[in-house]
């Protein structure tokens, strides 16, 4: 096996539970350097992971070239400017969702990564969950019979998404200043750019995740908001698509995505994103004489960890991706034109 050689950036929350935890327990992949400049914070992680290095910023990092590939774990504001100097680097980078702020920034970083001949991936964990592929062969099982989805919903009201899963290291550092680029198309006014940022770093997942279970293209046919939810139409070739988008305070995590085909569904339940090995429940229901409902038993594995496995694997030229930035940029493209319809823009 290729020992992969990696490197990361911001070691905060998402940074210590999602990626650093999980890159370490995977053989084949070596842990050179964190950037972060919190520097004792940046110590005692690398000190907790065996990492052998710490440097202040990326930019640092970016010229260590034992590293191969960096997991940039920063707010989606400061994607741009860190992976397009990673990417011109030749380091390989996965960042998470969404892709960035906006279609201009996000294509400037798939153009980076084009450029420099390396992988862009994003964190879509979603993707890599053991029920979420199960689901997504069972649509397409149905596909291959000549029949097609006819309608899909998806609903996101969230909830607990932690889980308790907190065992990172925390100073009394001051949270560092990120360089961010301006949000949303030129012309936005900063009110529906926030919208923007807001709308994408909850919704995208669902979104995303449509995409993977349906394959091919969407586009937006109606918003129509209300008070703190907001109700999305969308096309999917002939399938409409509902997005259901607000929130609830709930001891669990409200998500859940159906397909309906004319005789039967197959539903997903996703689980709160930091709950460990719990993939998502599944069923499969077909109508009929002989009407069958299926509920798969599947294994217990940690999406985080199945995709931080995923892009070792592309690291090492053995897959292809299914998170690449060119495939998120089709995400912030949704994004904007939900935006622009829900504010008449």
């Amino acid at each position: 096996m290729k020992e992969v050689r990696m490197g990361f950036v911001g070691c905060g929350f998402m940074g210590q539970i999602a990626h650093i935890a999980n890159f370490s327990a995977l053989p084949g992949c070596k842990m050179v350097a964190v950037a972060d400049p919190r520097e004792d914070m940046a110590a005692q992680v690398a000190a907790r992971y065996g990492i052998q290095r710490v440097y202040k910023n990326h930019r640092e990092l970016a010229k260590d070239d034992e590293i191969d590939a960096v997991a940039a774990i920063l707010p989606h504001a400061a994607n741009g400017p860190v992976a397009r100097d990673l990417l011109s680097a030749g380091k390989h980078v996965l960042l998470e969702k969404p892709l960035g702020v906006s279609v201009a920034q996000g294509r400037s970083m798939v153009d980076a990564a084009a450029q420099a001949g390396v992988h862009l991936c994003v964190g879509y964990m979603k993707r890599f969950d053991a029920g979420v592929r199960w689901a997504r062969e069972a649509i397409q099982a149905w596909r291959a019979e000549g029949k097609a989805p006819t309608f899909v919903r998806a609903h996101c009201y969230g909830g607990d998404w932690v889980c308790g899963n907190d065992e990172r290291i925390v100073t009394d550092e001051p949270y560092p200043a990120i360089e961010i680029e301006s949000g949303g198309p030129e012309g936005w006014d900063d009110e529906a750019k926030q919208d923007v940022q807001v709308f994408a770093n909850i919704y995208a997942h669902n979104l995303n995740l449509v995409r993977f279970l349906l394959g091919g293209e969407m586009s937006v046919l109606s918003v129509t908001p209300h008070q703190d939810h907001m109700l999305v139409a969308l096309a999917a070739g002939d399938t409409l698509v509902s997005l259901e988008c607000g929130g609830m305070a709930c001891q669990w995590w409200d998500e859940v995505t159906t397909t309906y085909f004319g005789d039967g569904f197959v539903d997903v339940k996703t689980p709160s994103p930091l709950l460990r090995n719990v993939p998502a429940c599944v069923q499969r229901y077909r109508s009929g004489a002989n009407a069958v409902t299926e509920s798969p038993v599947l294994p217990w594995t940690w999406s985080f960890r199945n995709q931080a496995q995923g892009f070792l694997d592309t690291v090492r030229g053995e897959v292809e991706p299914v998170n690449t930035g060119a495939d998120a940029l089709k995400d912030l493209e949704l994004i904007e034109e939900v935006i622009r319809r829900k504010r008449g823009l």
